[in-house]
């Protein structure tokens, strides 16, 4: 199928979760594909050429309640507010929000990832980021400018055993002069990861954090 010269090219509500595979979205006035965040779609092979922004806006962030997975697509997904994970979901009961190789994850001002809530221990979370050598997630800002979004927190019920970050690049964060990266009472699994154009420490570690730390480039 295709999508043009829309004013949006297709709009997911908070109710839908469609399929959407192999169309081409073209020309469309504003983002192509507008979505909420606890209903990003599967997204296969579809191709985008000439809309104004060339992004997909996911808005009505808050928290992410249920396990998600977020496939690659051929242009970023621009996160419009901060979102936490936490809650009980899944058969090991941790919600767990899981990015596929080669997603990109671009913030707008201002904006943080939670992982686990810090004090309540029925709120886990996990957050899993396993790209590979040749094919990177990346967390990003939208303006290329050092602490121009937040960064990633983890807190003290983020699940340990399942937090990943492996062959991501995370960038241009750290607002205000904050840490790219804060764990507090969190121990997750940093490998061949690269912290660039941070406005402050890459990485600050709070009250017993024990996080591995191999092979990045910070």
């Amino acid at each position: 199928t295709e999508i043009r010269d829309c004013v949006r090219g297709l709009y997911i509500s908070s109710a839908a979760s469609p399929l959407i595979q192999s169309c081409h979205f073209q020309d469309n006035q504003y983002f192509p594909i507008h979505a909420y965040i606890q209903h990003i779609p599967d997204l296969t092979g579809n191709t985008f050429a000439g809309n104004l922004y060339s992004q997909i806006a996911i808005f009505n962030g808050g928290n992410i309640s249920t396990d998600v997975t977020w496939p690659a697509a051929d242009i970023p997904y621009l996160m419009t507010t901060g979102f936490s994970v936490q809650g009980q979901d899944g058969p090991d009961s941790v919600t767990t929000l899981t990015l596929e190789p080669g997603v990109t994850l671009m913030m707008q001002q201002y904006i943080s990832i939670s992982i686990g809530h810090a004090t309540n221990s029925t709120l886990p979370g996990a957050i899993v980021a396993v790209g590979t050598a040749g094919n990177k997630i990346t967390f990003t800002g939208e303006s290329a400018t050092p602490g121009f979004w937040a960064g990633i927190r983890f807190n003290n019920y983020a699940d340990d055993t399942l937090c990943e970050i492996t062959h991501c690049t995370v960038e241009y964060a750290g607002y205000g002069s904050n840490e790219t990266i804060y764990c507090s009472s969190a121990s997750p699994t940093l490998t061949n990861t690269e912290l660039a154009f941070g406005s402050g420490p890459g990485i600050y570690c709070y009250n017993y954090s024990d996080p591995v730390i191999d092979t990045c480039n910070i």
